[in-house]
């Protein structure tokens, strides 16, 4: 686990447009960031995503 989810996009909570999910998740500081994570979503296949990181900054 990467972090703490705070919200996921309406789509993603949907199960719709899963290849490219939207979620913002609260890191500590020195987390480790990974280059892809496996999801496993309810009654459906596992399937892995690459990740992208933007808007970080520390509050």
């Amino acid at each position: 686990m990467i972090g703490r989810p705070l919200w996921f996009e309406k789509s993603t909570r949907l199960g719709q447009r899963l290849g490219y999910p939207k979620v913002c998740v609260e890191v500590g500081l020195e987390t480790e960031f990974p280059e892809s994570l496996k999801l496993v979503p309810d009654r459906r296949p596992a399937f892995h995503v690459q990740l992208e990181y933007y808007n970080m900054s520390v509050a």
